[in-house]
This record gives C-alpha cells, sequence and structure tokens, in this order.
C-alpha cells in the first residue's frame, strides 16, 4: 500500500497527489490551529451564546444526541459549562445499540436536559438503506439526511435559533465516499421511491436563514482523551463491552466501516488518525502499526444481522461495492453547467 510519507492516507484516497518527498496535499494543504486561534474562536463561540441566551424562549438550542462520545459532550458542554437551555434530540435510525440507549437515559436525566426520540418507520428505513446499499454502495446516506431534517424540522418547530452539532474534527470525509446531500438523496430515490413518503427526511433550506447550525469541534479545542475523561466522571458515560470508543452507538456502523474498506482500501480510523499525525496527537509509526491491525480484520460479525435485517444477501452486499454514487451527485451540477453553457451560447449569437 501507498501511503503518503507524512501521514498514512494511501494511494486510492479520492483526489489524492503527492510531491517529489512524497507528502500528499491533505498534509501540504493542513495549517494547524495555534492555541491562540482557539482562544479567539471560543471568545467568538461565547459571545454567539450569549446572543441566543434566555430571550424568552423555552429552549436556546438543539443539540442531536447519539449516545456516543462527541454528542455527549457537546450537551454536556452546551447545558453544563455555558448554561443553556438545551432541548437534546435523538434520530432512532433502526440499529441503535443497546449500549448507545443506555448512555442516553443516563446523560438526560443527569443533566435534566428535555429530551425527544425520533424514530422513522422502519419499513421505510429498510426500503431506503437497501435501496442506496445497492445504487450508489452507500447505505449511511438516508441516516445521515434524515438526522440533519429531523434537527431542522425540531427547531423550526420548537422555534429554537441554534442547533449546535457534535461532529468530531477526526471525522472530515471526503464527499467522493459519502454522498449526504438532500439533492443527492432526492436524486438517488427518483423514480423509486415517493417524495411525499420522505418528506421528514428533508427541509426547505430556507430554514438556514432562520435557524443558525454550528459544529462545536469549530470553536474549541477536540481533545478526545479529555473529553472521554469529562464525560466518564460527570456522566457516567461508558462505551460497555465494546472494544473501541468510536460509533459504537450505531450497530451498522463496522458493517459500513468494512464496506469502506473493501471499496476504497480505507477505513475512518485512517482519516482519524491521519489527522491526529498532523496534530500531533500521534506518531505516524503507531498510527502504522493500529491501522495493520483495523484493516487486517475479517467480516464483521454484525454482517448476518445487518443483512437479515435488510432482507439481503451477502451476493448483494459485496455487488454493491463496485456501486458508486458520483453521477447522482454531480446530477444537478451537470444540468447547472448545461443550462449555463445554452445561456453562453445564446449571449454570443445574440446580436442587438
Amino acid at each position: 500500500m501507498i501511503r503518503c510519507a507524512r501521514c498514512i492516507l494511501p494511494y486510492t484516497y479520492p483526489g489524492i497527489k503527492f510531491n517529489e518527498k512524497g507528502i500528499c496535499n491533505k498534509c501540504i494543504e493542513y495549517k494547524k490551529r495555534k492555541k491562540e486561534d482557539y482562544r479567539a474562536l471560543e471568545i467568538k463561540l461565547k459571545k454567539l451564546f450569549n446572543h441566543y441566551k434566555h430571550k424568552n424562549r423555552t429552549y436556546d438550542c438543539l443539540v442531536g444526541i447519539s449516545g456516543g462520545k462527541d454528542s455527549t459532550y457537546t450537551l454536556y458542554f452546551c447545558k453544563e459549562i455555558c448554561k443553556m437551555n438545551v432541548l437534546a434530540v435523538n434520530f432512532d435510525n433502526g440499529f441503535m445499540s443497546s449500549q448507545a440507549l443506555k448512555n442516553i437515559q443516563k446523560i438526560i436525566d443527569k443533566l435534566n436536559v428535555d429530551y425527544i426520540s425520533y424514530k422513522p418507520n422502519w419499513n421505510l428505513m429498510k426500503r431506503l438503506y437497501s435501496h442506496f446499499l445497492l445504487t450508489i454502495g452507500d447505505f449511511c446516506t438516508p441516516c445521515a439526511v434524515g438526522v440533519k431534517a429531523t434537527l431542522f424540522r425540531i427547531a423550526k418547530k420548537e422555534k429554537i435559533p441554534l442547533i449546535v452539532s457534535g461532529g468530531s474534527k477526526y471525522e472530515v470525509i471526503p464527499p467522493e465516499v459519502a454522498y449526504h446531500s438532500q439533492n443527492t438523496f432526492k436524486n438517488v430515490i427518483r423514480g423509486k421511491i415517493p417524495l411525499n413518503e420522505v418528506n421528514s427526511f428533508l427541509y426547505p433550506l430556507v430554514y438556514k436563514k432562520f435557524i443558525r447550525y454550528i459544529n462545536l469541534s469549530d470553536y474549541i479545542y477536540w481533545n478526545e482523551e479529555e473529553i472521554l475523561r469529562t464525560i466518564r466522571d460527570n456522566l457516567g458515560w461508558s462505551e460497555g463491552s465494546y472494544t473501541s470508543v468510536d460509533h459504537f452507538d450505531c450497530i451498522a456502523h463496522t458493517i459500513s466501516d468494512y464496506l469502506w474498506l473493501q471499496k476504497w482500501g480505507f477505513s475512518r480510523k485512517t482519516l482519524k488518525y491521519s489527522i491526529m499525525i498532523r496534530e500531533g496527537e500521534m506518531d505516524r509509526e503507531t498510527a502504522l502499526r493500529k491501522i495493520a491491525i483495523e484493516e487486517s480484520k475479517k467480516e464483521p460479525e454484525e454482517m448476518n444481522f445487518f443483512l437479515e435485517r435488510l432482507n439481503l444477501t451477502k451476493e448483494d452486499f459485496y455487488k454493491s461495492i463496485y456501486k458508486n454514487g458520483k453521477f447522482f451527485y454531480e446530477k444537478d451540477t451537470i444540468k447547472i453547467i448545461a443550462f449555463a453553457k445554452k445561456i453562453i451560447a445564446f449571449a454570443k449569437n445574440f446580436r442587438p
């Protein structure tokens, strides 16, 4: 496997380029934030929160929570550190682990926050998961789109002006790998699943004019060890019997990661460790040792459960490796370019 000489991104990473020293373009483009930068960003965040805090509303902000470490810390940060009135919202995708559900119950009780759990119709979710897997080789799109739409819709209904996301700085996924936009979602289901059946998965983009959406890790230094220590000590958060603290909240995550590995030659851990190397949080040799273990893993033990839930076969799964969402992702862009070309041609031929 040819990898970057500085981080561990492989040559199969979409759009990667290496210079004469074998260093990838992602490392060259990377700019490390200094402590001074985070101090300025935290001041900006404090001003932002103060702007929305206690304005004769029931809630100052909404936080999506999955039972995982990042969303748990985000809820804790907003409620306990910043003293915001928070509404916690969960999107139950049909694959939540029992440990994640235990964490959520424990956390909302400890923090004494109001909580909404939204669970879409399972038969619809099953159809969407199966259709996306067989069509573009990625079954996570319906969940990703559904989560964001649910947060915006509930925020609009409850008149909440701010959504605070718990996305980690380690979760930088290339768009060529995961097609999670509303337009892609609509393009993939067009002609297969009626739009009126998936209204809850979509939200009018005009909502963004009235509801601000931010990612907490864009404003504070995201130290994973400190985050874990905080939520374990203060909230009793736990990964239970799981061997990793990453994404155990979704049973299907291991399947998704295995699919990535078969399809692209790398997993999410490859992306995470590469960022940690650039941040100075892990050395390259350690990352290579860890990723060698990750990439040697065989078919996940959850595979049969996953396939049975979606009424699919292993043949269906392995065929999906060769599917790609690029066409559906670029479909609207192609239309816009084609329309622009027509306008330019008309302008050139126009004679006043």
